[in-house]
């Protein structure tokens, strides 16, 4: 899970939240799936609560911050053959050999009224 982009839910979340990570989270967990999230070491001091981010998730086994995260997302993802919940484009990746392979476990979403919602998949970079 790319926690930034969760916590902003398409930047319409502004100060990033914390009840975004959990929904998003939760859903997941509930459906059976092992969630890891991976986020900015900055997102701390933008998000709306930042104690309870750091004591739910950051001091936990599920979450990793890196000073830049969306390589260490696409790395992981690719070692791990696993999806990846974000709205990011990725628009570093365009040209390159993962191309292809981030358009297709790319998982964009909108939490809409507390609800995580998947959004109808198309190539993110065209």
């Amino acid at each position: 899970m790319d926690v930034c982009s969760v916590a902003f839910n398409r930047n319409l979340d502004i100060p990033p939240k914390v009840e975004n990570i959990n929904v998003t989270f939760y859903t997941f967990v509930g459906l059976g799936y092992y969630v890891i999230g991976i986020a900015d070491k900055s997102l701390k001091y933008r998000i709306d609560n930042p104690y309870w981010y750091d004591s739910k998730y950051i001091a936990t086994d599920y979450f990793i911050e890196f000073n830049y995260a969306d390589p260490e997302i696409v790395d992981l993802s690719y070692r791990l053959k696993c999806f990846i919940i974000t709205n990011d484009k990725y628009k570093q990746f365009v040209g390159t050999p993962l191309e292809d392979w981030l358009n297709k476990i790319l998982i964009p979403f909108k939490i809409i009224d507390g609800k995580f919602n998947l959004v109808p998949k198309k190539n993110l970079f065209k």
